[in-house]
């Protein structure tokens, strides 16, 4: 193997480990430099650009009523390293879909919410920044790598009435290989409305080996206790890997799972891989976005993956489910939830 395309495989490995942040004040790692200075072996990047048909480019599609849009349909192998979006006008932008096919699939990879894919959920975030998901002044930015062998083919589906004005620009970078072991970013994107605490939530059933990067969770409640967050930053976020019957990895309650202590209600905040995204009133009660993004802490596993909220433990629960035999505060209610959860696997 020569430097250059060693280079670049560490380049792609460093990316894809979240180790390769560079924060203010602190000095470059070796993998960090290699990755900054490196030059030729092949690499070449491309910028793709969409949806601003106004100045050099007029023939630039536009998201116009029940459109699909081509955003990037290139051969490999090659590696998206960012997403840069801005707000779309015109609509309610929330609406609008994202859909990834990786080297010939029939079916898409990646079916979401095109913002809640960025982090930004119903669209509806305050500002924040973390090393993978940023929402700035008027605009997106993703930065989890996403690997291609053959070919990627990404579009942009409006199934609304209405015509949005706004930009999408994505890089990549087209490179002589990849290495063998290299996966595929996915996500398990699930949404719904269960009655808690008898009910037990599935965030992610993951078949095969994968290594998950980062997760964002959405809750609301229309309930008295939740306008800070009581009741619903609890539950037992149990995390099975390859097939355990007992989680190998449980948080106690779900504020700490996204890296806080005493409930989401201090604010909208982040220390750069933690986030509290959206603090909203819901109804009676409240609604609360959180964002995890994970460096070195990657939750990685070799056959399958199975993630799930479970409040039946609390102690609001009825007796009959709770193992805690202590006084309970009974209660009851839907909670509508949504939750992405993005891992790279085959």
């Amino acid at each position: 193997m020569n430097r250059n395309m060693f280079l670049c495989m560490v380049t792609l490995t460093i990316m894809l480990s979240g180790c390769s942040t560079y924060r203010r004040g602190t000095a470059l790692t070796n993998s960090q430099w290699l990755e900054l200075t490196s030059v030729g072996g092949g690499t070449e990047s491309r910028l793709a650009i969409n949806h601003w048909p106004y100045d050099k480019y007029p023939n630039l599609p536009e998201i116009t009523p029940r459109s699909n849009t081509v955003v990037l349909d290139a051969d490999g192998p090659g590696v998206v390293t960012m997403f840069h979006v801005s707000k779309y006008g015109g609509g309610d932008q929330g609406a609008l879909i994202l859909r990834v096919w990786y080297d010939g699939e029939n079916k898409p990879s990646i079916e979401m919410p095109y913002m809640d894919f960025l982090g930004d959920p119903e669209a509806k975030t305050a500002y924040f920044a973390t090393v993978y998901f940023s929402h700035v002044k008027e605009s997106h930015n993703l930065r989890l790598p996403m690997p291609f062998r053959r070919h990627i083919h990404i579009e942009v589906k409006n199934p609304t009435d209405s015509k949005f004005s706004g930009y999408t620009e994505i890089q990549w970078k087209k490179v002589k290989a990849l290495p063998e072991e290299t996966g595929y970013l996915r996500v398990a994107y699930r949404t719904g409305s269960p009655t808690i605490p008898e009910e037990i939530i599935e965030a992610c059933n993951i078949q095969g080996a994968g290594v998950i990067v980062a997760h964002w969770l959405q809750v609301a409640a229309d309930h008295p206790m939740a306008k800070k967050s009581d009741l619903i930053c609890e539950a037992n976020q149990e995390i099975y890997l390859d097939g355990s019957r007992e989680p190998q990895m449980e948080y106690l309650g779900t504020e700490d799972c996204y890296g806080y202590s005493w409930g989401m209600a201090g604010g909208i905040q982040s220390d750069h891989y933690a986030a509290i995204t959206r603090i909203e009133d819901y109804k009676s009660g409240g609604l609360f976005t959180m964002l995890r993004c994970r460096g070195i802490d990657t939750i990685s596993f070799d056959k399958t993956c199975r993630w799930v909220i479970n409040y039946q433990n609390e102690f609001f629960s009825a007796r009959e489910l709770t193992k805690q035999p202590r006084l309970h505060n009974r209660a009851s209610f839907p909670m509508p939830y949504r939750s992405a959860i993005y891992y790279y696997g085959n």
